[in-house]
């Protein structure tokens, strides 16, 4: 059952909105309990937030205690190089990535994808198309090839592409740049220019943006950085400092609105 994220946020959102309507609404999960006395099996996907439902609601005790929990999260760095580089190898017959340079490539793919399993497919996708065409002169395949391949692929995506990296729970936002989460990731990224490193963000430069640009308060902003990274959508560095896991979202931002100077 897809989309359950979203029943129990509206659930929650009614009862926040009319208290005498509890008992009942809290009643409607309780089909997890009927169903599983018939014998059906139920794959329940939603995010965090659907646990926080069911305890409001009542019924976590009951879901916990049966229900088996699996986290749908990014590949491990092993997974993603096998991801990337054996089906290569079994279409042409050798490791396509087996120079130092092609040892850069294979770590920008993965930096590219956060190791996302969708992004990472997608860029492995490109990347096999520009291998054979002739827009790629050599046998093997550099950090360079890369970098030229990501810069034709941002050219086809849109902001759409990037929703399980924005939507919020419950979210029914028609227009992706008006979310929060949508504004501090433009934020993060466009801070990495002025990065040591062009990937990590100054987090006070983010807040202050945030703060000025969009009238966010500490509070929403907080909040909001929070979401994200429970999420792993960013990650806090030792230093404090923001990181998209996903580079390509910079990547697509810096190149929709000019590039890195």
């Amino acid at each position: 059952m897809d989309e359950f994220t979203l029943l129990c946020t509206t659930i929650m959102s009614e009862i926040r909105r009319d208290k005498e309507k509890n008992e009942s609404l809290a009643a409607i999960p309780n089909f997890i309990k009927t169903f599983s006395q018939y014998g059906f099996i139920q794959v329940i996907i939603g995010h965090e937030a659907m646990m926080r439902a069911f305890d409001s609601l009542g019924v976590l005790n009951h879901t916990a205690e049966f229900a088996k929990s699996v986290e749908i999260a990014a590949l491990d760095e092993e997974a993603s190089v096998r991801l990337v580089k054996e089906p290569m190898e079994r279409a042409f017959g050798y490791d396509v990535y087996d120079t130092e340079l092609g040892r850069r490539a294979v770590e920008k793919l993965l930096d590219l994808s956060g190791c996302n399993p969708t992004y990472l497919m997608r860029l492995c996708s490109q990347m096999f198309a520009y291998f054979v065409s002739d827009r790629c002169p050599r046998s093997r395949i550099l950090v360079s090839d890369v970098e030229e391949m990501v810069r034709q692929f941002i050219r086809e995506l849109l902001l759409t592409d990037f929703d399980i990296l924005l939507v919020e729970d419950g979210d029914s936002v028609e227009d992706p740049e008006s979310r929060k989460t949508y504004q501090y990731l433009k934020s993060a990224a466009f801070a990495t220019v002025k990065s040591f490193d062009q990937r990590t963000s100054d987090m006070k430069e983010i807040n202050r943006k945030l703060t000025e640009e969009q009238g966010y308060s500490t509070e929403e902003i907080e909040r909001t950085k929070n979401l994200l990274e429970a999420r792993r959508v960013i990650s806090i560095t030792s230093g404090g400092r923001v990181k998209i896991n996903t580079g390509l979202f910079v990547e697509f931002m810096l190149q929709k609105n000019g590039g890195r100077e």
